[in-house]
């Protein structure tokens, strides 16, 4: 037996109570920091009513056209000279409506004198009528400008858009890949809520690799527009899918380098979402219709090639061979990689009796579209 001195021991010890004490430390700072942020969160939400507030002081005027949509009309700068705009709020009492220059920084100019008044305001309100749900001591002025700044932008963008048409049609653009992306994110999402379900039903052993094959940039897109056909033929192809009497619905645009097998796999987890969840045109937990999807014409599926998830290229087993010999491809253009170590999951046997007839159906339609030339679809997600 090996004895320890006794002034060793004491070394040791003094030792390991002088880490425990820096542990603490460290624990303590993040628990701060972690308050501080949710609080921080906390507040910026409660402050959304100063949106409101600079609406009111602007005087933004709300418009609907003949579509129905509601839009907000945000007044520009007044023209040098021109008199101080004022609104009357009853009872002999007139409110200033300011105009901000757009075209200028929150805080230079007039429109710093704006902000203050906005900051002002709600607080004076607070005071009197709390509706925030914060003690007045806590509108410190570095979140009062941050909220009004943030707001300030936010004003700017919309009035922007409204008075300048390239500004518009790049807003319209960069809306519309949102939408895009949003769509594709909750394929993805709806998909992964089911990963724990298809291991347990095909043997986990035998899965290996799903969840490295489920990506948002994977999935196929959903479009409400006609693409590269004409709108007749497009609209023909929308009824013949899900009937004339429908007028709104999502054209399916899938990747065409995706390989059968993956496709098989991704078709058989929206097959376990659906059957967990309302259908189309059913309504949904959050009480919405959820508007139908199809299968896209073969003239508007994407042809792109495989994307790179964090910079990683798609694994082999995922690129379809008729797209690489059809599109000319070859390992050279360094278009994929080779599969991870162990992986299986795209040589599963899913057996078709676990598939209704929509699905099969819709695999069938998959893989007997005609190719897509490499020149065409440039449109395509």
């Amino acid at each position: 037996m090996v004895m320890i001195p006794a002034a060793q021991l004491e070394e040791w010890k003094k030792n390991i109570e002088e880490v425990k004490s820096v542990q603490r430390q460290q624990q303590e700072q993040l628990d701060h920091q972690r308050d501080r942020g949710q609080k921080k969160k906390s507040a910026k939400k409660k402050m959304n009513q100063v949106l409101m507030v600079m609406n009111e002081f602007v005087g933004v005027e709300s418009i609907r056209d003949e579509s129905g949509t509601l839009s907000k009309i945000i007044p520009g700068p007044l023209p040098a000279g021109a008199p101080i705009r004022y609104k009357d709020i009853g009872a002999d009492k007139r409110l200033r409506l300011w105009n901000p220059d757009w075209n200028t920084a929150p805080k230079s100019g007039s429109n710093r004198a704006f902000l203050e008044a906005v900051i002002h305001h709600i607080r004076q309100k607070e005071k009197d009528h709390p509706s925030v749900g914060m003690p007045v001591e806590e509108l410190t002025d570095e979140l009062m400008w941050e909220s009004v700044t943030q707001y300030y932008k936010t004003m700017r963008n919309n009035w922007k858009r409204q008075n300048d048409e390239r500004v518009a049609a790049k807003q319209s653009a960069h809306d519309k890949e949102v939408k895009l992306r949003a769509r594709k994110k909750a394929k993805a999402d709806t998909m992964r809520q089911n990963i724990q379900g298809f291991e347990d039903l095909y043997d986990k052993t035998k899965t290996v690799g799903l969840r490295e094959i489920i990506h948002t940039d994977y999935m196929s897109s959903e479009h409400s527009d006609c693409g590269n056909v004409s709108i007749d033929e497009y609209t023909a192809h929308r009824a013949s899918k899900i009937g004339g009497g429908m007028t709104n619905g999502f054209e399916i645009r899938r990747p065409e380098w995706r390989s059968k097998q993956m496709n098989r796999v991704y078709v058989r987890l929206h097959k376990m979402a659906r059957d967990g969840g309302p259908r189309p045109g059913e309504t949904s937990r959050r009480n919405t219709v959820r508007l139908p999807r199809y299968h896209g014409l073969p003239a508007n599926n994407n042809n792109k090639n495989p994307p790179k998830v964090k910079g990683h290229l798609a694994p082999r087993s995922c690129i379809s061979d008729e797209w690489i010999r059809n599109n000319g491809k070859k390992d050279g253009d360094h278009l994929w990689r080779d599969d991870p170590e162990g992986w299986v999951i795209l040589s599963l046997d899913i057996p078709s009796a676990d598939f209704d007839a929509h699905d099969l159906a819709y695999l069938a339609d998959m893989e007997d579209n005609e190719p897509i030339s490499k020149e065409a679809n440039a449109a395509a997600e």
